[in-house]
């Protein structure tokens, strides 16, 4: 496998919005080459990594004399070590009008997402790295089978170093990284049951969480379990695909349901060993949803476009997998289909939906792991799981043209 660096899709969108903002932020999971990507759009900022703990207790003790000491255009990597760092970003970048000053990225949201927010309103862009999408890959010549691509995963160092044995990585990954973030955040009386949420979350990929259920599986209370998902969101672990309903309040109140970020570590974390194994399992059909609905993510982030990601489920227990929002009442139907071959029952929820409301553009489309067919069947587009991104990816964006007087 070569070493070289694979090119990012989101590289363009950071350069522009660097042009833009005063301030860009990356935020991402660990290991998702957040530091490459900068580093390598603005190859002429100065670095520094927080993770350094002489860094991180020179920027704690004096924030000010930090960033006087490492003068802008600078990048900042690991953001959320030292939170309080932002407020000083916001009083050095309020005194110059000069865009991209500094270059912010963060691998755990809750620290830092609402200082950001709220510290650099307007002054910063933000956009989310996610692992290798199919696009990136295929650009890069890399492609696998369907299973061992489930199994392999998407985190850039597996394809970027020679000889990394994906178990042994996300194994290494779960105690190194996650485990490291997660007790940074909370002490656990026994790390033990933390282990067992994890596996049982696994086997729960592709659902809506009953909180109670997992409770009695783990042996906590369901307030624990709610705590124990809010600190992997923020980690980057898990993803919500919150419920589509045309009453915004009902989106609000109903269960979403939970993806896994990275489909390797998922596969690590059901304990399934081999490629082979994915072909037989009985999660099978979650984890390829689990990595289509990343997929779709993954082009909605590097097109930095809001999610606009939904799923639905109606009181007589009709669904539709995933559901993009285009505009008001326009929206595209995927259900995902593990199957290879062509199948006219995959539409019948389709079919179903757009009966149900009238007055909505609908478009209708199965992704499955058979070849694209150039025609609709139909009405209904047949994708393979590889070729989603352009139905996801946002292709253009309103910028206002103003007619300045003289």
């Amino acid at each position: 496998m070569p070493e070289k660096i694979i090119e990012r899709l989101l590289a363009p969108e950071v350069k522009r919005l660097s042009a833009t903002y005063k301030v860009l932020t990356v935020f991402g999971p660990r290991q998702t080459g957040k530091s490459t990507l900068v580093k390598n759009v603005f190859p002429d900022y100065d670095f520094v990594n927080l993770e350094d703990s002489s860094l991180q207790r020179e920027a704690e003790e004096d924030p000010k004399g930090f960033l006087i000491n490492h003068a802008s255009p600078l990048i900042i990597d690991e953001i959320q070590r030292v939170p309080a760092l932002v407020s000083q970003i916001q009083a050095n970048v309020d005194e110059k009008d000069s865009k991209g000053q500094y270059i912010l990225t963060g691998s755990y949201q809750k620290k830092v997402k609402k200082t950001v927010a709220q510290s650099l309103a307007t002054r910063t862009a933000t956009v989310h790295l996610l692992p290798f999408s199919f696009v990136e890959l295929e650009n890069a010549g890399l492609s696998l089978p369907r299973n061992e691509q489930m199994f392999t995963g998407f985190m850039p160092n597996i394809y970027s170093t020679q000889g990394i044995v994906p178990s042994e990585y996300y194994s290494y990954y779960r105690s190194v990284h996650l485990d490291k973030d997660i007790r940074e955040e909370k002490s656990f009386a026994d790390v033990r049951l933390f282990h067992t949420f994890l596996e049982v979350l696994a086997g729960r990929a592709a659902q809506t969480l009953v909180n109670t259920a997992i409770a009695g599986d783990v042996g906590v209370s369901s307030m624990t379990i709610k705590e124990w998902l809010s600190l992997l969101e923020n980690a980057y672990i898990i993803y919500f695909l919150p419920p589509w309903s045309k009453n915004l309040t009902s989106r609000a109140v109903k269960s979403p349901k939970m993806y896994f970020i990275e489909t390797g570590l998922l596969v690590s974390m059901a304990r399934i060993s081999s490629p082979k194994e994915i072909g037989i399992t009985s999660l099978t059909g979650a984890i390829f949803e689990n990595m289509v609905v990343m997929e779709a993510l993954k082009a909605r982030y590097n097109s930095c476009s809001e999610p606009n990601l939904y799923f639905y489920r109606d009181n007589n227990g009709a669904e539709v997998d995933l559901i993009l929002e285009k505009g008001i009442r326009e929206v595209e139907l995927f259900e995902i289909k593990a199957a290879y071959s062509v199948s006219k029952d995959f539409a019948r929820n389709l079919n179903r939906f757009e009966n149900l409301h009238p007055g909505y553009k609908v478009g209708k489309n199965i992704i499955y792991s058979g070849e694209t067919l150039l025609e609709p069947v139909h009405g209904v587009r047949y994708i393979n799981y590889k070729d989603i991104a352009p139905f996801f990816a946002e292709k253009e964006k309103y910028i206002p043209a103003f007619n300045m007087k003289e």
